[in-house]
């Protein structure tokens, strides 16, 4: 977040030393609010570019075992721009390195659901899924595999078929 906010201020006084110099080129024809105007303007555009392009980014340099399952995009009043085209703030990936399965347990798989948000780092949460009930459950601190390969503790939650995190979790298996 600080390089960002060092990058904005940059691009900034780079906008209005470029506009300083067209003025001065001009002779002065210029008027006097072109410059903080040129300026402000950089600034609006590099957080829109950055707020926009956040998604793509993160998206583009995570590494290939990790699939997205789902993207939340953002409308904010505070940002009227944003019901006409909203950005995404935050979204999940299954990683699939983290596939576990136990051949006593068969379609049943431990994995990891890493959760992304704008200016706070991923956190992961491990889950475990069963691939023929068709259903997932959050793995808290407590919950404990019994003697028949059964998640006890665990609140197993009935899912779609469709639901993308079962597809990348049963998929992979």
């Amino acid at each position: 977040m600080l390089l960002e906010f060092f990058a904005a201020i940059f691009t900034a006084l780079a906008a209005g030393g470029v506009a300083m110099l067209v003025g001065r080129l001009s002779g002065g024809a210029l008027p006097r609010w072109f410059t903080p105007v040129c300026a402000g303007l950089a600034l609006f555009a590099y957080v829109l570019w950055s707020e926009y392009t956040w998604y793509g980014r993160t998206v583009e340099t995570m590494p290939d075992s990790l699939v997205v399952v789902s993207a939340h995009e953002s409308r904010q009043p505070f940002r009227p721009w944003t019901y006409a085209v909203p950005f995404v703030s935050r979204f999940a990936a299954v990683n699939q390195d983290m596939h576990r399965t136990n051949p006593n347990v068969p379609g049943k798989v431990l994995t990891e659901l890493v959760l992304f948000t704008r200016w706070q780092p991923p956190s992961a949460l491990p889950i475990a899924v069963d691939c023929e009930l068709m259903r997932r459950a959050d793995i808290s601190d407590g919950a404990e595999f019994s003697e028949t390969g059964d998640i006890v503790g665990a609140e197993w939650f009935d899912q779609d078929p469709a639901d993308p995190v079962m597809d990348a979790a049963c998929g992979a298996r």
